[in-house]
């Protein structure tokens, strides 16, 4: 099974009859946000990478619930702010420059989700969802907390990425400790390299001990204790999804086969077909002789 955390959450979120607003920091091409909004869900998208943005709008112009900001988000507002993008990988643009391949690509503005939800007039968040590269901490810090709490937050981990930040595991799941939430762990293998398809490890309840201390992965919070049949049955059903979903890329490649070999034997009975077929071999058999 393909291991998708935010899947993994929307069809938690779907057994729990849950239908509610989606705030994806780090949005990517929307990949994460689409399954929300194929149930219904409102989403409000942030994604400073031009080029990852398309995606998004392309989302917007066929779910109005979504709605893109190209603004990054932090802990503080500011103006002018490097922007990092790799040609290694379109999933590693950031704040934060810690790859060799980094490079700045343009200034940008940053927001708080604090100064976020006031503009917007958001009063309830169902699902926080956090993918900055290095910068998920100071989001979270800029969130307003006082007045809206999230009944999900998932935000990314990988100590050696963030310590240029100065802070790791332990700091983002203690803040989030603070705030009441129990967290889970799912945790990945160590990244191979940047750009080619990671592999996951387990999923387990903080606190815990990583399999390996260069491991990466995501923290999933929850409001309340973990409920695990629920998430049990959630990862069932996103495996039956897959499932399905991959039964049906099969469908269209045998499809696909079937109407090829349908091409090929109408060009076949074809009067031109059966005229040069022949031409076309006996010039093969020339060229060679010459050759020889």
């Amino acid at each position: 099974m393909n291991w998708e955390e935010t899947r993994l959450i929307a069809a938690y979120l779907e057994g729990q009859g849950v239908v509610g607003t989606l705030i994806d920091v780090g949005a990517h091409s929307g990949c994460s946000a689409a399954p929300f909004l194929e149930s219904g869900w409102t989403v409000h998208a942030f994604e400073p990478d031009a080029e990852n943005c398309t995606g998004l709008y392309d989302l917007a112009r066929v779910h109005p619930g979504l709605t893109v900001d190209p603004r990054a988000v932090s802990d503080r507002e500011a103006v002018d702010v490097p922007f990092y993008t790799s040609p290694v990988s379109t999933g590693i643009s950031g704040l934060s420059r810690f790859h060799e391949s980094h490079r700045e690509a343009t200034r940008v503005c940053t927001t708080t989700l604090s100064a976020y939800c006031a503009e917007q007039g958001i009063q309830k968040v169902e699902f926080l969802k956090i993918d900055t590269e290095g910068f998920d901490l100071p989001v979270l810090r800029g969130f307003p907390w006082e007045q809206i709490r999230p009944g999900i937050v998932l935000c990314e981990f990988e100590d050696w990425k963030t310590r240029l930040q100065g802070y790791t595991l332990t700091d983002i799941a203690a803040f989030l400790l603070e705030h009441g939430y129990s967290l889970m762990v799912s945790e990945w293998y160590p990244v191979v390299e940047y750009g080619r398809e990671h592999r996951w490890r387990r999923i387990l309840q903080y606190p815990c001990a990583l399999a390996d201390s260069d491991a990466w992965g995501n923290l999933i919070a929850v409001d309340g204790p973990v409920d695990e049949s629920s998430w049990l049955n959630a990862s069932l059903v996103m495996g039956g999804q897959q499932l399905e979903q991959a039964k049906e890329r099969m469908h269209q490649v045998d499809d696909q086969g079937r109407k090829a070999r349908e091409s090929l034997r109408v060009m076949e009975s074809s009067w031109s077909w059966r005229i040069t077929c022949p031409l076309r071999l006996l010039s093969s058999c020339c060229r060679k002789e010459r050759h020889d």
